[in-house]
């Protein structure tokens, strides 16, 4: 009786997640969308499709609003009532309606590029200092192999005992506790690995933010430093959840191991990071990162997927390996300090706009008006701390 007893408490909590839903994700043409990452509402939580579309999500009864969201396509929403059975739902995705088309940038007109990236960079001292603190649990599954290697060190390796045809992987489910200014703690729950992969682990970049003028030894396109080192281009702007989202392309001024390429997606008023497609190459290594964000409190946009895959090739050894990433279960602690009601005005460009604050009486909305001992740090880009 004590065994069964014990069976009983076991199986408990997995009876209250028997229903859920699951389905499989796929393009207009019936193809399947790998990694496609899908965001629940009501628990904070992220997941991602696998390499055939397939998802499947174990949720205790009730309602929750889902969101699917695949990079190029339009984002599609859904609400489900989950009981004790499984639900099947299969999505087709549909490629993204663009709202304004690719901008012809005339001579001597400035890319329209720099105006939402100085707003987005002024920003970004906001962006780190928004939450005290949070937690969050890390789904992370990777794995490499060795591609090619000289004979000699391909000998000393299966010498050691390593099997250099084999691919090594990795699973693993991790707590993160985050506390301002940049404090993270890991908390290992579970674990399984048939190799050893320290070498090529994800955590810098899922643990760094790229609102930090540095990330895992990058200048971040959101650096105050930023436009030394990058040029901008506008892409275009796409209306998702109600949001309008604006496509940069970031273009390192000169080659290097400090720099990232690719797209940034931001999200225009609120000036935060809606996603990213950057490539970056650091010693001698090539990846292709890329994070999925999603609102988990009111104005607060969080990655809620990541998507790393690296190869490189050093002293003629060339390998490969892959990781994803899948962030659930977030608890925010919003800063009480900040509010979130200023306007971010490009001096550059909105003249107007500055000419009309400075008209205005000092205390109403003028240009002029006495800030805060909070607010200054945070227009210069200081800690702000409850002391």
């Amino acid at each position: 009786m004590k065994h069964i007893f014990t069976l009983l408490l076991f199986l408990m909590p997995l009876c209250l997640l028997a229903g859920g839903v699951k389905g499989r994700i796929i393009d207009q043409d019936g193809k399947p969308l790998a990694f496609t990452t899908i965001f629940i509402k009501e628990t904070g939580s992220g997941s991602i499709t696998n390499e055939n579309g397939f998802y499947e999500i174990r949720l205790a009864p009730g309602a929750y609003s889902l969101t699917f969201h695949h990079l190029g396509y339009q984002t599609q929403s859904l609400i489900l009532s989950i009981d004790d059975d499984m639900v099947t739902h299969d999505v087709v995705m549909l490629k993204q309606a663009y709202l304004l088309s690719e901008a012809e940038i005339k001579a001597g007109k400035e890319d329209p590029a720099y105006t939402i990236m100085r707003k987005a960079i002024a920003k970004s001292s906001y962006h780190r200092q928004q939450l005290d603190g949070y937690t969050c649990e890390v789904y992370v599954k990777g794995g490499g192999r060795l591609v090619d290697a000289p004979g000699i060190i391909r000998r000393q390796l299966e010498k050691e005992g390593m099997d250099t045809s084999a691919t090594f992987v990795t699973e693993s489910v991790s707590k993160i506790t985050y506390s301002r200014p940049a404090k993270y703690v890991e908390e290992v729950i579970s674990i399984r690995s048939n190799g050893d992969m320290r070498n090529s682990n994800p955590m810098s970049y899922i643990n760094g933010s790229f609102y930090n003028p540095t990330v895992a030894g990058l200048v971040s396109p959101l650096s105050p430093k930023a436009f030394a080192y990058y040029k901008f281009r506008y892409i275009t702007t796409f209306q998702e959840q109600g949001y309008q989202v604006i496509k940069i392309q970031v273009i390192p001024r000169s080659r290097g191991e400090e720099v990232v390429t690719g797209m940034l997606y931001i999200v225009e008023n609120l000036w935060a990071i809606h996603s990213f497609d950057f490539r970056i190459n650091t010693q001698g290594i090539e990846i292709d990162a890329m994070q999925v964000f999603a609102p988990v409190a009111e104005s607060v946009w969080m990655p809620v997927s990541h998507k790393y895959d690296g190869r490189g090739k050093i002293f003629g050894v060339s390998f490969e390996f892959g990781y994803l990433a899948a962030v659930s279960k977030y608890d925010v602690q919003i800063n009480p300090d900040l509010s979130n009601t200023f306007t971010v005005i490009d001096e550059n460009i909105e003249k107007d706009l500055i000419a009309e604050r400075k008209e205005k009486p000092a205390g109403i909305g003028g240009i002029e008006e006495v800030l805060s001992d909070s607010e200054r740090r945070l227009l210069e880009g200081e800690e702000v701390t409850r002391k």
